[in-house]
């Protein structure tokens, strides 16, 4: 292969004219002629090589050539990509039986690196067809799926998650879902996050892009340890930390044995609860019983005199 390679650039001044826009990035030959292929050793560059008749082939190879005893034709050579070129446009090909990325990328052990599916330029691959963006372990394992449609739109959230991250062990890292290219769900989470033991590690939940959930549905935020108990979870209405005082707190975090460590409320991202409530901020030991309670009034210490002091402390006994 190295043998044709050489040929067709002895002679290249630039790409033929059906490559369109692309005969302007090479005005001269690589190689010349009077060139007799004498390199230091182990001097590494790139060359391309376009083939021009098979469409099922690759039209543009970018090649690593690393010269191991100094002179042509004793060399090594990696293949880093293949690029498939349709009219001067990146696009991929159909041939019989079979549906081929347009760019592919190659470890240096040439385990494929990564798989894109372009159409005249954009990144597109129908999603019954499969994901546009194909990303791979240097092991052979997946590591990302994307679906894509025409360079930019992301598989609705209806058809399933539109970008799928995984360990190399084949477990799956994360799952996102889109609606119009916004993170989107319905009744579930747009976005979820994965322990390396298949647990789930965190739940976001939004809407036409912005973090949201319904207070009566639950919180927006849930982050778990990679045992499954909660962390700590958190109301969130339309982008802001918030619930109504009277529904419960908005940010509540665990100990690792289920019982609540903290309460916070919140209204519209500030620390906040009537007095008359009771206190915006309480905290517990570990065995359930009162740490520390704070009275807070938009995001301020408050608590009138005559009500009592803003900031109570107990101890293990529940003491004062």
């Amino acid at each position: 292969m190295l043998n044709n390679i050489f040929k067709d650039l002895v002679e290249l001044k630039s790409f033929p004219d059906t490559c369109g826009k692309l005969s302007s990035i090479l005005n001269k030959p690589i190689l010349s002629q009077s060139e007799d292929f004498n390199f230091p050793i182990n001097s590494e560059f790139k060359i391309m090589e376009f083939l021009r008749d098979d469409s099922s082939e690759p039209l543009l190879l970018d090649f690593f050539i690393k010269y191991i005893n100094g002179f042509y034709p004793n060399i090594n050579y990696e293949i880093l990509t293949e690029s498939h070129i349709i009219n001067g446009r990146l696009g991929y090909i159909t041939s019989p039986g079979k549906n081929l990325p347009a760019i592919t990328s190659f470890y240096p052990n040439n385990n494929i690196e990564s798989e894109h599916y372009y159409c005249f330029n954009r990144l597109h691959r129908s999603f019954e067809e499969g994901p546009a963006i194909l990303d791979y372990y240097d092991n052979k394992n997946l590591m990302t799926m994307k679906y894509i449609e025409d360079d930019e739109n992301f598989k609705d959230f209806e058809e399933g998650p539109a970008i799928i991250q995984f360990y190399e062990n084949g477990q799956i890292k994360s799952e996102e879902f889109f609606k119009n290219n916004e993170y989107h769900n319905e009744n579930s989470p747009a976005v979820v996050l994965y322990y390396e033991n298949g647990r789930i590690e965190t739940e976001f939940y939004y809407k036409d892009g912005v973090k949201h959930r319904d207070s009566h549905s639950g919180p927006a935020r849930i982050e778990y340890d990679y045992r499954g108990n909660k962390i700590f979870e958190i109301y969130i209405f339309n982008g802001e930390i918030h619930r109504e005082s009277t529904e419960g707190p908005a940010y509540i975090k665990y100990y690792n044995n289920g019982s609540i460590k903290s309460k916070r409320y919140y209204n519209y991202s500030k620390l906040h609860r009537p007095s008359s409530e009771g206190p915006a901020i309480i905290k517990y030991f570990y065995d359930g019983k009162l740490k520390t309670e704070i009275y807070y009034k938009n995001d301020y210490y408050f608590r009138s005199y005559f009500e009592g002091p803003y900031f109570i402390s107990y101890d293990l006994k529940s003491n004062l």
